[in-house]
C-alpha cells in the first residue's frame, strides 16, 4: 500500500484502492457547483483525464457532488481537538453536532449569491480547480462567514489559516510516475490556457448546510440565504 495517498491510507482516508468510495460520514458547509458552461466544462476536463493510461489512479466525483467548501463541518472518523466544536465532548455523536450546527444557522452570515473567479486547474491530492472571490462583496462575505464559524459557532479547523477555496473534480489513489505527471501537467496546461481565455465568473446561490455519508453525495440540511 506504499504507493497509495492519504485518501485511502490517511487520516481522512475516503476511498479504497479501487476508487469505491468508503463511509465517511460528516457535516459541511458548502455551495454546488450550478449547471451550466462552467459545470459542463468540469464534466469535459474530467473525460481528459479519465481517458489517460493512468485514469486507473483516480477517484471521479460524480458532477451532482461538484461543490466550493465554505467551511468544513465534523468528520465522524476524525476526532482531534483541534478540528473540532468547543465545548463539545470528542465522543459527542454525530447527530449531535449536526444539530449543535443546525440550531445556530442563524448566527451566520446570510448572500443569497457567491461569486468565484476560476484561475487555474491544479493537481493538489487530487484534480480540482482553484478559485477566489471575484469581487470585494464575496470576499467579505466569505471572510465573515468563516470568522462567525470560528467565533460563533465555535468550530476549529486545522486548514482554517491555509485553507484555499477549491472545487474538486477527483481523487489522487494512487502516486503518479514521473511521466504520468508530464503527461498530466501537458493536459492541465492546455486545460488551463481555456480557463484564461474563457475567464470563467461562477455565480454560486446561497450556502449549504449539509450532510454527507462518502464523497459522492451532499444532502442539503438547510439553506442560509436571506
Amino acid at each position: 500500500m506504499s504507493n497509495y495517498l492519504d485518501c485511502v491510507v490517511g487520516e481522512f482516508k475516503k476511498f479504497l484502492p479501487n476508487g469505491d468510495p468508503l463511509s465517511f460520514p460528516g457535516n459541511t458547509f458548502l455551495c454546488h457547483l450550478p449547471k451550466g458552461e462552467f459545470w459542463r466544462f468540469a464534466r469535459y476536463v474530467q473525460t481528459q483525464t479519465d481517458i489517460t493510461s493512468f485514469a486507473h489512479k483516480f477517484a471521479l466525483l460524480p458532477p451532482s457532488s461538484f461543490h466550493m467548501t465554505v467551511y468544513e463541518g465534523i468528520c465522524d472518523q476524525v476526532r482531534r481537538q483541534d478540528n473540532w466544536v468547543e465545548g463539545l465532548p470528542l465522543d459527542a455523536p454525530l447527530y449531535q453536532i449536526t444539530e449543535y450546527f443546525s440550531s445556530r444557522l442563524s448566527k451566520l452570515p446570510k448572500a443569497n449569491s457567491i461569486r468565484m473567479k476560476v484561475v487555474k486547474c491544479t493537481l493538489k491530492g487530487g484534480l480540482m480547480f482553484h478559485v477566489v472571490p471575484f469581487d470585494e462583496e464575496t470576499k467579505t462575505y466569505l471572510k465573515n462567514f468563516r470568522n462567525c464559524m470560528q467565533n460563533e459557532m465555535k468550530m476549529k479547523n486545522i486548514n482554517a489559516d491555509e485553507y484555499e477555496f477549491h472545487i474538486s473534480l477527483a481523487y489522487n489513489l494512487i502516486t503518479l510516475t514521473s511521466k504520468e505527471k508530464e503527461e498530466l501537467q501537458v493536459i492541465l496546461d492546455r486545460i488551463n490556457k481555456m480557463i484564461q481565455e474563457r475567464d470563467f465568473m461562477i455565480e454560486f446561490g446561497v450556502v449549504e448546510f449539509c450532510y454527507f455519508n462518502d464523497m459522492f453525495h451532499f444532502a442539503t440540511l438547510s439553506k442560509i440565504g436571506i
